[in-house]
């Protein structure tokens, strides 16, 4: 067909009274438009791996490691991993 456009579905409708929270809706939504999730055992490995390569851990190098924006890997690290991070990049400043 000549002139067919593929156009990526943007918008879902849920029926009144589905019973679904917002929170549920927005993960249905996530799903069906190929969002994923990551989490913070995610986010750790990624640090391992970058760490391993003797290179200092940086949100964005996350966030290209795990193929994601920066603004997820602020939304999902957790305190906890901060601190790791950090405590991974001075054990590797001393190498």
């Amino acid at each position: 067909m000549s002139g067919f456009k593929y156009h990526k579905v943007n918008k879902c409708h849920f029926k009144d009274f589905t019973g679904l929270s917002t929170s549920e809706k927005l993960s249905i939504v996530g799903s069906i438009i190929g969002r994923k999730r990551i989490k913070q055992e995610d986010i750790y490995d990624a640090m391992l791996h970058i760490n391993e390569q003797s290179e200092n851990i940086t949100i964005s190098k996350l966030a290209k490691a795990l193929k994601c924006t920066p603004r997820t890997i602020h939304r999902n690290m957790s305190e906890e991993l901060k601190k790791e991070k950090d405590k991974l990049n001075i054990d590797n400043e001393k190498i």
